[in-house]
């Protein structure tokens, strides 16, 4: 259950929250599950947002994920599952992606995506790029992701935390903590899009965001979201 607190007004039951370019002030669009974005409710820009979720901490929202310990540069699965990647690589406390081509959908799978402080993930060369966790532990966003012009989906059901400290410069920005099927990363690297959360059981950990966040359009889906800005 999410609460957000604008005025006098609460908006509750809401788990799916978009804001339109992000940089200083946010603009939300609140959607109810399987609700279409022509009936969501839409607040005016330019306004002070308090966000109330209770006493509600990072790492009390996440739903059973276990905490990164070391915080470092991301970790592929063994077996490298990758699309429409060129490159990886890391040097210096920076990992550098790069895609196939800048009109193609890229998708890796990775055990852990976490970026530590003082560490930097850059994507470039790719239209659009799906990050999926398997792996068991929180993505704790804690340096800078890089991304300009590119639409960044990192999906994780243990929960991500964009930490104080952190910095995100991207074209747009989905933090998810839903699953995924096989069929549904195949359509997202034809068709570049993802379907829509059904229900609340399709979401078990929660998004934070405590950090600087550059982007066009941020879309946040958790069982719990906290925005701190």
């Amino acid at each position: 259950m999410l609460y957000i607190s604008h005025k006098d007004k609460l908006f509750s039951e809401y788990y799916r929250i978009n804001f339109i370019n992000v940089s200083h002030k946010l603009l939300p669009v609140f959607g109810r599950a399987g609700e279409k974005e022509s009936g969501c409710i839409k607040m005016k820009t330019g306004k002070t947002w308090r966000k109330r979720i209770g006493a509600m901490i990072a790492a009390s929202i996440l739903a059973g994920g276990v905490p990164s310990q070391t915080y470092a540069l991301p970790v592929e699965t063994s077996t490298q599952e990758r699309t429409n990647i060129d490159n990886i690589t890391s040097a210096d406390n920076v990992m550098d992606i790069v895609g196939a081509g800048k009109d193609l959908n890229s998708f890796i799978r990775w055990n852990d995506f976490s970026i530590g402080a003082g560490e930097t993930v850059k994507f470039s060369e790719m239209a659009k790029v799906l990050n999926l966790v398997d792996g068991t532990s929180v993505s704790n966003i804690l340096g800078a992701l890089n991304a300009r012009g590119i639409d960044v989906f990192l999906l994780n059901p243990n929960g991500i935390i964009f930490g104080v400290g952190s910095q995100v410069d991207v074209g747009s920005l989905t933090a998810s903590a839903r699953s995924l099927e096989a069929t549904d990363i195949s359509n997202f690297i034809t068709n570049g899009t993802l379907p829509g959360v059904i229900n609340d059981n399709d979401l078990s950990g929660g998004i934070v965001f405590l950090g600087k966040l550059k982007a066009d359009t941020l879309t946040a889906e958790g069982n719990n979201i906290s925005i701190i800005n």
